[in-house]
């Protein structure tokens, strides 16, 4: 299985983030998922993640809260990523690295986790603590998976 963050790492949401901070929605409508329509894949992320679909198990486990999980879904199936997978949304009420190292540590007791993506260095860590490779960018993935 292959374990990727969704933004910064497959999603670029950056003009949503832009217009929480203008005042455009509301933190509340931000957590409900209210202008993911504006999210776009970074790069060739879905083209990737289709290609390891087809070799490997994926999910997403993603600091996105649980009440964007409808929003989320929808948006990353318009874009063309697989939704077949696991989609793991963070809970109110925990830290997204606590949430992250849990979700992986019981993952790694029951699946043979071979990669963690991840933009942010404390989630890696966690991805690390567990005993996962962990890697920043889907091309650090790529390059990997081609030596091996």
């Amino acid at each position: 299985m292959i374990v990727f963050d969704l933004d910064g790492v497959l999603i670029d949401c950056s003009v949503r983030k832009q217009m929480l901070s203008s005042g455009d929605i509301s933190r509340h409508e931000y957590e409900v998922g209210a202008a993911c329509d504006t999210d776009m894949p970074i790069n060739d992320a879905v083209k990737v993640v289709q290609t390891l679909c087809a070799h490997y198990d994926i999910m997403y486990l993603t600091g996105r809260r649980k009440t964007a999980f409808d929003a989320t879904y929808e948006r990353l199936e318009e874009l063309g990523f697989p939704m077949h997978q696991n989609l793991i949304m963070q809970p109110i009420g925990e830290t997204t690295i606590e949430y992250k190292e849990q979700n992986l540590s019981d993952l790694v007791t029951t699946t043979e986790v071979v990669a963690f993506v991840d933009d942010s260095e404390e989630n890696r860590e966690a991805g690390k603590r567990v005993g996962i490779p962990v890697y920043g960018t889907i091309h650090e993935l790529l390059r990997h998976l081609k030596r091996a």
